[in-house]
């Protein structure tokens, strides 16, 4: 493979243009022909699993994300954590509730033996969020949310903050309407 004068191959110079213009499936194919001649750093293997996961590929996302995490569980445990609330959350909304505890019980294990407060500790509360609402007791929810909210407020973390700000919203409007329902007269 010839390389550019900065020693990137053209190949993955057009996956990382393909991944900024958000051609999402172009940025696949290009990323997916470059790590089959030579495994993809760290950053390009982030921007291949958002496009596998971007162009309805989760097979592929899942396996990725599963790289990712094996090649920064030793230097980095905290994106380590992070790459697992992930699977575990990807696996979770393809109904794969097994597989997803696994990962959500190996990245509580992980940030146990780190140690420190860190912004996924609130990531693991969505999770269990969404187990409350489904069980209808929207009050744990509402609670669980607002934990959530408040870690990633803590950490500046906005995508934590609207993920568990609506997931707050949707525990209220279930109570509301659970309510409604079982008090009103016919």
């Amino acid at each position: 493979m010839t390389g550019t004068a900065t020693g990137v191959p053209p190949e993955l110079v057009r996956a990382r243009e393909a991944y900024a213009r958000r051609a999402w499936d172009d940025a696949y194919q290009l990323f997916s022909a470059v790590d089959r001649g030579s495994p993809l750093g760290r950053e390009d293997l982030a921007k291949y699993a958002w496009a596998a996961g971007l162009s309805g590929r989760d097979r592929e996302l899942l396996t990725i994300l599963e790289r990712i995490y094996q090649l920064v569980l030793d230097d980095d445990p905290q994106m380590a954590a992070r790459v697992g609330f992930w699977l575990g959350y990807r696996l979770n909304g393809l109904g794969e509730l097994g597989q997803a505890s696994g990962w959500f019980a190996r990245v509580e294990r992980l940030l146990e033996r780190e140690g420190k407060p860190c912004v996924i500790s609130g990531y693991l509360r969505l999770p269990e969020t969404m187990r409350q609402l489904a069980q209808n007791e929207c009050d744990a929810a509402f609670a669980s949310a607002a934990e959530a909210a408040r870690i990633g407020e803590q950490f500046a973390e906005s995508d934590l903050v609207a993920l568990a700000r609506s997931l707050q919203s949707r525990a209220r409007l279930t109570f509301a309407r659970d309510w409604r329902c079982s008090t009103r007269r016919w």
